[in-house]
């Protein structure tokens, strides 16, 4: 089974987009769950998992598997910590590498969700992560 765990700030139009296709979207063999705190994600390790987060700079729906390749943005305390920051974290750690599918900001979200269901459709099982050594929990 494949999970994304959806983040973003549904008080900001803008940043709600993951959180708004991962409560709305059915796709069979995927689970789509809706976050508000991005250290859930190490509540998911021993899954395929995917991190789905909108992003600046990005022109279409991408699937971004360097976390180095994310942008932080500035933080001043741990709440401005985004998930590309624990997914980061995570490879670190733990080393586990888990993909983000970024969303492109300010996009019309039935556009998003075309390209991200074309996304998912290629994404080939077991893909989601890179596990260090399976059943291991931190």
């Amino acid at each position: 089974m494949t999970v994304i765990l959806c983040f973003g700030n549904r008080g900001l139009p803008d940043d709600a987009t993951a959180l708004e296709l991962g409560r709305s979207l059915h796709v069979t063999g995927v689970t789509f769950i809706p976050c508000s705190s991005p250290e859930v994600i190490t509540d998911y390790l021993d899954e395929d998992l995917y991190v789905m987060d909108v992003a600046q700079g990005v022109a279409e729906v991408t699937l971004v598997t360097d976390p180095s390749r994310i942008q932080p943005p500035p933080t001043v305390t741990a709440h401005d910590m985004d998930p590309g920051f624990f997914v980061r974290l995570v490879e670190r750690l733990y080393g586990v590498a888990v993909p983000i599918i970024a969303l492109p900001m300010g996009m019309e979200t039935d556009v998003v969700k075309e390209q991200l269901l074309r996304l998912i459709a290629t994404l080939p099982a077991g893909s989601g992560r890179s596990r260090r050594s399976r059943g291991r929990r931190p």
